[in-house]
């Protein structure tokens, strides 16, 4: 029993030790994301506004899918970079575990609300919650990524994305919604992501 708990406070210092030092090196996926998904975000809102036409109601499909393929690309390609730099330290083990959860939790909701809207033939209803949730998710994954790397800075991204995601929610049915999901993005994801990549090279 002692020797486990010995272990477990032995990770514990890794974990600090590795904030102290190491650079948290998901800011590339993170500043991607904001990318990809803010101007399908923007295009969306077009969409919505008849601003930009579609051939077919499929399309915004097709465009949340794209966002999605480029930024596993793109994203993917960020985080073996720093791993190949850093490697693959304890701290950046744990925040990177916390991400993928987040991923995982995001697909699954859009799995879950899809299926509820099918059945309750709501789609247009549910839909509205899925922007609000994913920013809920993103804070989670901010609080945990702060204090594992010890950078409070990021318990103010995390408390923004618990706040933005109301705020989201009482605009739903309306496209502004899409537009204020860009603008969370940017300032959630994007912002945050540059600031996490400049670290790096500093």
């Amino acid at each position: 029993m002692s020797s486990q708990l010995h272990d477990q406070l032995d990770y514990l210092k890794s974990l600090a030790e590795d904030g102290n030092r190491m650079p948290v090196m998901n800011g590339g996926n993170l500043f991607w994301a904001g990318i990809c998904f803010s101007v399908a975000a923007v295009i969306h809102y077009g969409i919505m506004l008849g601003i930009v036409p579609i051939p077919n109601p499929w399309f915004i499909s097709l465009l949340w899918f794209v966002a999605v393929a480029v930024y596993a690309v793109l994203g993917g390609l960020k985080i073996a970079e720093g791993r190949r730099k850093y490697g693959a330290n304890a701290m950046n083990r744990a925040i990177s575990a916390a991400w993928s959860g987040v991923g995982m939790a995001i697909f699954a909701l859009f799995l879950t609300l899809t299926a509820v809207g099918t059945q309750m033939k709501a789609m247009e209803v549910l839909t509205t919650l899925i922007a609000p949730m994913i920013l809920l998710l993103y804070g989670i994954g901010w609080w945990v990524a702060s204090i594992m790397s010890g950078q409070g800075w990021l318990r103010l991204v995390a408390f923004g994305c618990l706040i933005g995601a109301p705020v989201l929610g009482l605009l739903g049915h309306q496209a502004v919604q899409m537009l204020a999901y860009a603008v969370a993005l940017t300032l959630f994801a994007t912002i945050p992501g540059l600031i996490l990549m400049r670290a790096e090279k500093g």
